[in-house]
């Protein structure tokens, strides 16, 4: 979850109210104050620094402190990971259902994978065109995406019976089912990642282009102060059309040749940012957008790292000033068909706020800073054919599963229900359904 969501949930009129219930009754009402004061200026709320010292927060650790104080331990958030050692224990099928603008997409379809390779038993994916908890809506950010709703009892309770002990599995079967992008159809994968994917490198060259030829060597620069930072929405916005975002002068911008044949990105992109910096600690923010031939730029995948962590999550380290850096940026997985008359581009940034939390641009403890410590960063991406590249995983035709009908449509009653519910859960959590 990023910063946003764990602040915006924990004092939304449920979440919030909730918590305070839980603490002795004479200390209620200071701590009902703080979250009123909080919520009073949402802007302010995100922007309120140090983070040691959080209003309403600070009265319940589990919430914040005790992940901030274990920024630098990844042991400590080991028991919300599934790894190898833990998947192959799974002695059950699972059908693992996410939204590709869920929070959570990266944890579902990494979780379907593991246990795919290492449990005993069947599993089942199933993604589609959704934010967290909104199964229902056919519309995002005004992007129609007919076919998209699902009942998702209709999943689970078919997952059971063809998993029960007098069926017999059908070797034939899918074991995964994804809602692609663009295409706007839902399509039957045998596997997932999808056999036959190629993985195509496309270089971001300093003439601003996104070619598969690297072009010469060369550099962009752009300079980000975390006091103004880029403030586009996230990729679980739902479609968000960025592009009004990139006139930011923390952003650079890289965009492919106009398209004259579908290209189908489906998986896992990454990218290799090779970089320098004149500050000891920043953050490398990547968007994979598609440019319409009208212009809009919708995100459908995002990345970040942050340079103290290149060599470890529990290896903090000062970045050298003007010393080339080759960061590995792992992307949200993603699947969208682009389609002729667009363009795919890359847009790269020093953060996204309030997405992410800022990075000072110092190496220096994160916890407790402020904007008096926060410091502006020149920024050098290189490119050439040693230089910055992304690595798109790109499924060809021949590749592609079949594409069929939603397996899954729902009554008219149960679209109306969970369209209310769906709203109410959103509206809470801060996410539109538009």
């Amino acid at each position: 979850m990023s910063i946003k969501d764990v602040l915006g949930w924990a004092t939304n009129p449920i979440v919030g109210p909730a918590m305070i219930a839980t603490k002795p009754e004479p200390e209620r009402a200071a701590i009902k104050d703080e979250l009123d004061a909080l919520n009073a200026n949402p802007a302010a709320k995100y922007r309120r620094l140090p983070m040691s010292d959080f209003p309403f927060f600070r009265h319940f650790p589990t919430l914040l402190e005790d992940r901030l104080n274990h920024r630098d331990d990844p042991q400590f958030f080991s028991e919300s990971c599934v790894e190898r050692e833990e998947a192959a224990r799974i002695e059950v099928p699972i059908a693992h259902i996410g939204g590709w603008f869920d929070l959570f997409t990266r944890n579902t379809v990494r979780q379907f994978e593991l246990a795919s390779e290492m449990a005993s038993t069947d599993q089942l994916l199933v993604v589609g065109p959704w934010q967290h908890g909104n199964f229902v809506s056919e519309k995002l950010s005004g992007v129609k995406l007919p076919g998209s709703t699902v009942d998702t009892n209709q999943i689970v309770f078919d997952w059971i019976a063809s998993r029960n002990r007098d069926s017999k599995r059908d070797e034939s079967s899918p074991s995964a089912y994804i809602y692609v992008l663009g295409a706007n159809k839902w399509r039957a994968e045998q596997q997932w990642p999808i056999a036959g994917t190629k993985v195509t490198s496309h270089y971001l060259r300093a003439d601003n282009r996104l070619s598969v030829d690297p072009g010469p060597e060369g550099e962009r620069s752009f300079d980000y102060d975390p006091r103004n930072p880029y403030d586009a929405k996230s990729v679980v916005g739902g479609l968000p059309d960025v592009g009004a975002h990139h006139d930011h002068p923390g952003v650079l911008v890289y965009q492919s040749d106009v398209l004259t044949v579908p290209v189908e990105i489906t998986g896992w992109p990454s990218v290799e940012l090779k970089a320098r910096t004149s500050s000891t600690d920043v953050d490398w923010l990547v968007e994979l957008n598609v440019v319409s031939a009208y212009g809009t730029s919708r995100l459908y995948s995002e990345g970040i790292t942050r340079a103290r962590y290149r060599n470890g999550r529990d290896k903090p380290e000062a970045v050298v000033p003007g010393e080339e850096v080759t960061y590995t940026i792992e992307m949200r997985p993603t699947s969208v068909q682009v389609q002729p008359g667009e363009r795919i581009e890359i847009a790269i940034s020093g953060g996204k706020f309030p997405t992410y939390e800022r990075n000072p641009g110092s190496f220096i403890d994160l916890n407790t800073c402020t904007e008096d410590d926060m410091v502006v960063s020149h920024n050098d991406i290189l490119s050439g054919v040693t230089g910055s590249k992304v690595n798109l995983p790109i499924v060809p035709v021949e590749a592609q599963g079949e594409w069929i009908k939603n397996p899954w449509p729902g009554s008219l009653k149960w679209r109306l229900t969970m369209g209310l519910t769906a709203r109410a859960l959103m509206s809470v959590s801060g996410h539109a359904t538009t």
